[in-house]
């Protein structure tokens, strides 16, 4: 009856193990997957800042782009009203001179 009764008892240590090694795996395998879902919203927000960087970046480039033009334009008005009020003071034969002065330097900057 001993034997039976050790045999017994060693065989619910072995089956006690068995269950403690199987609890300790499945803790194991929830850890990784705890580790992988952390690790993915690292890297999901790296990559949204990524991406808002870049948009960011891009529309900044685009208000420069946008300012740039504008200026542009302001000069070139102000250009306008200052050749249309020196335009006024000057005879035709002046102000054809300086028309070919203007389109002789047009082209000689797109050269």
């Amino acid at each position: 009856a001993g034997k039976t009764q050790q045999a017994l008892n060693e065989r619910r240590l072995q089956e006690a193990r068995e269950e403690e090694r199987k609890l300790e795996e499945a803790s194991v395998h929830r850890g990784v997957e705890a580790s992988s879902g952390a690790a993915q919203k690292v890297v999901d927000w790296l990559h949204d800042a990524d991406v808002k960087r870049r948009e960011d970046k891009r529309r900044a480039l685009d208000e420069e782009r946008v300012r740039r033009e504008m200026q542009e334009l302001e000069d070139s008005a102000a250009q306008s009203v200052h050749v249309n009020a020196e335009a006024e003071r000057m005879t035709p034969c002046e102000v054809q001179a300086m028309v070919d002065r203007m389109h002789a330097g047009g082209r000689r900057a797109s050269e």
